[in-house]
């Protein structure tokens, strides 16, 4: 109804945003190319707009969902251009979780230099914002990225950083704070023997 009504009084930054919920949503199903299809309209009219914030966060959207669908070459270009745009003006959450994606894709790759380049930049911005949340997303992608290195005492301590904010945040019953209290027992279980 929403997405309607602003179609018909050309209120594009309005049907872009109800554009960008229901892509979000179709992500959300599982239903990468209706997501893919309406992320690209938005897109399209961020750029008529010249609505450079629209734009970066259009391009990673696109980008994630080209991630899902495993095409990591296609979602590294659309991460980048985003980040482009982001080092313009500045977003500094936005241009962490951009970061966050590129070091996630370079780990994919197995380019772990790139990665971890990638994931310390999006750090820097976490402490320097004081972004809680975005400092144990980007925590928990360096732990994995030692991790996959077999490096396991720098991804203990990564691990046992995120768990001290998960605690300090409440999420102790999230999903991620069981499989990260896992992951930190093998580890130690691992490291024992």
């Amino acid at each position: 109804m929403a997405l309607k009504i602003n179609t018909e009084l050309k209120n594009h930054f309005e049907t872009a945003s109800n554009l960008n919920n229901i892509g979000t949503i179709y992500a959300y199903q599982g239903n990468y190319s209706k997501a893919l299809k309406i992320f690209k309209k938005v897109l399209i009219i961020y750029e008529t707009l010249n609505d450079l914030p629209g734009k970066a966060t259009s391009l990673h959207n696109i980008g994630s969902i080209y991630h899902k669908k495993g095409d990591s070459d296609n979602a590294l270009k659309k991460y980048k251009e985003a980040l482009e745009i982001l080092e313009e003006f500045g977003d500094p959450i936005k241009k962490s979780a951009n970061l966050n994606s590129i070091g996630v894709i370079y780990m994919e790759k197995g380019d772990y230099s790139k990665a971890l380049k990638m994931l310390n930049q999006a750090l820097e911005i976490d402490m320097r914002i004081e972004s809680v949340s975005e400092k144990a997303k980007t925590l928990f992608n360096i732990g994995s990225l030692y991790d996959s290195l077999e490096k396991y005492a720098e991804a203990l301590q990564r691990y046992e950083e995120v768990i001290s904010i998960f605690k300090k945040l409440g999420l102790t019953q999230s999903d991620k704070f069981k499989l990260i209290k896992n992951r930190i027992k093998f580890i130690k279980t691992k490291n024992s023997n």
